[in-house]
């Protein structure tokens, strides 16, 4: 089946929900002998302990984090400041501009172009936009390394490209994300339920024949992935899609119908559930950028089981139902 893995970005939480007593009775059967025959109480201390250790370096990554983006935008002068500017007439093209003013679901399914279960695509993106936010990437990396400062990686399985929330970006992806996804989802995604979308991570990655070839198989930390082709590349880099999986199943079998291969296309943009399975195809020719916005739900993270448990959106083949007692 390859590399199954979460894509994370140090900045929020993978989700998944639960008390102490919810997770000590789903790995009850796993744990050490010694700890096993402890006393419920301090089985309890125990994981909590663990569990504040992981909340203080949590902490710690978000502060120095926060603290570098702060240093960041009080120093970096934007190529393009028009883009940090929200003008749905600069950004969209007009399909996507009359969707959005129609607001009906007939507007949405005639805008969209399915490609198997629970993933769609649509124009969005302006040529000249795509060509001024790539710019302003290459610029902004040119002045980190002017500055010899250090780049945050966009997740934890790429390392070229730049975290767009760093450069001030951060108000016109949250107006994209609640402006323009938002609206979609619960047409083409009614698992989310009416969980509203609240935050996101936004970044540019790019991927070449000589860095960062190919991307293996994983989920996104996210509840809505918006994926918008920049420039492709000459030859390679198509996504490949393997069905919805809770991290639990992220090794369940496909089904054939379930399989779905994208090609990109600069301003058209790919939507699709964090979870649902995917990668990317090696790029063998040229360089590829795409703008990826994760979209998150704190309401739908407070509501999803704990990590041990199999939620009922996980489309897995063989599901084991996981008895809280």
């Amino acid at each position: 089946m390859g590399d199954r893995r979460a894509a994370g970005s140090g900045e929020g939480s993978s989700g998944g929900s639960g008390s102490v007593g919810e997770v000590l009775a789903c790995v009850e059967e796993w744990l050490p002998p010694a700890i096993r025959s402890a006393s419920s109480s301090d089985k309890a201390k125990l994981f909590q302990s663990i569990a504040s250790l992981y909340q203080q370096q949590d902490q710690h990554r978000l502060h120095a984090h926060l603290r570098y983006r702060q240093l960041v935008q009080s120093q970096y002068k934007a190529l393009h400041p028009e883009l940090f500017v929200f003008r749905a007439d600069r950004f969209f093209v007009p399909t996507f501009e009359q969707m959005l003013h129609d607001g009906s679901e007939v507007a949405v399914r005639r805008t969209m172009c399915a490609h198997g279960p629970l993933l769609y695509s649509f124009d969005m993106l302006r040529p000249q936009f795509c060509t001024l936010l790539l710019q302003e990437v290459q610029h902004f990396e040119k002045w980190l390394e002017q500055s010899n400062m250090q780049k945050s990686p966009p997740n934890s399985l790429s390392s070229a490209g730049v975290v767009l929330d760093d450069i001030g970006l951060n108000p016109i992806l949250q107006m994209l994300m609640q402006q323009c996804v938002a609206p979609l989802v619960p047409v083409l995604f009614p698992q989310l339920g009416d969980a509203p979308l609240d935050s996101h991570h936004g970044y540019v990655v790019t991927h070449s024949a000589n860095l960062d070839p190919s991307i293996s198989c994983h989920i996104d930390n996210s509840e809505v992935t918006l994926n918008v082709s920049l420039c492709k590349a000459e030859e390679g880099g198509e996504l490949y899609f393997k069905g919805v999986r809770c991290v639990q199943h992220l090794d369940d079998p496909e089904r054939d119908l379930e399989m779905a291969e994208y090609k990109h296309v600069p301003g058209r943009a790919l939507l699709h559930l964090g979870k649902h399975r995917h990668g990317a195809r090696p790029v063998l020719k040229g360089k590829r950028a795409n703008l990826v916005l994760w979209c998150r739900s704190s309401k739908f993270r407070a509501n999803t089981p704990a990590i041990f448990v199999c939620p009922p959106w996980c489309n897995a083949t063989n599901k084991q139902k996981v008895v809280v007692k």
